[in-house]
């Protein structure tokens, strides 16, 4: 679930996950491939540059925030519009190499990829795994306010806000799958524009905000209807959405 708010960098070939594949189906000229493989490496090491910075830095600050009983909205809304400001600039330093990418290619071996990308997504079978992810992290939370708040009336509000929140991330994911990548057809276009680009990776994180958002809202009230003692061990779950969620997004 990290990866659902945050993003993994996964940006950089926007159209194809399975760039490195596809070069060597398409592209046959020795010298292009070996130049195209260079760029994709640059980028891989900007990813993992990228979320070497996320695991180090915004992930355990995102815990801390969210451990500490007294924490404030604003304290969250100011770690997430930092960690945003990061993310757009690395999605632009994505362009620059995509669309260096994109001159390398002859248009029937980009038109022969792209293709190969339309016939790729399996929504149902996506759709399954981000759903199986978030029951398994929400359950948990659930659980553990059924467990661990004594004021029955608490307790209910406690699990009705994750609840609606695990709504609001089923919602999400579907707004996600709706644009991928037969959905994004500008972007299909060898000769796109870092202007198409961005409106498309705008629209992207404005989704991830946007549940995001939610998430927090449910954060602030499971913790208003908890004492300190019992947010020190429901806490504990609500740290899975930074640590482990791997699975949704």
């Amino acid at each position: 679930m990290t990866l659902l708010f945050f993003g993994g960098g996964n940006e950089a070939i926007f159209l194809n996950p399975d760039i490195k594949k596809n070069v060597k189906t398409y592209v046959k000229d020795k010298d292009r491939k070996k130049e195209i493989y260079a760029i994709i490496k640059e980028i891989e090491k900007e990813q993992k540059k990228f979320l070497k910075r996320k695991s180090k830095y915004f992930d355990k600050k995102a815990i801390a925030l969210n451990n500490s009983y007294l924490t404030q909205r604003e304290a969250f809304d100011a770690l997430f519009e930092e960690y945003y400001t990061e993310r757009m600039n690395i999605q632009s330093s994505y362009w620059t190499r995509d669309s260096r990418i994109r001159t390398i290619f002859k248009e029937d071996e980009w038109n022969g990829m792209m293709t190969a990308v339309l016939e790729k997504p399996d929504k149902d079978k996506a759709r399954k795994g981000f759903n199986k992810e978030s029951d398994k992290l929400f359950e948990g939370i659930i659980n553990s306010c059924k467990k661990n708040i004594q004021d029955e009336g608490k307790r209910l509000s406690a699990v009705n806000a994750v609840e609606g929140a695990q709504m609001e991330v089923n919602a999400f994911v579907e707004a996600y799958l709706n644009q991928d990548y037969d959905h994004l057809e500008t972007l299909r276009s060898k000769n796109a524009s870092k202007e198409d680009f961005d409106k498309a990776a705008s629209q992207i994180n404005a989704l991830r905000k946007g549940v995001l958002t939610h998430l927090i809202d449910m954060r602030f009230q499971v913790i208003s209807n908890t004492t300190e003692d019992e947010w020190g061990k429901i806490s504990k779950e609500l740290d899975q959405l930074f640590k482990k969620g791997k699975g949704i997004v």
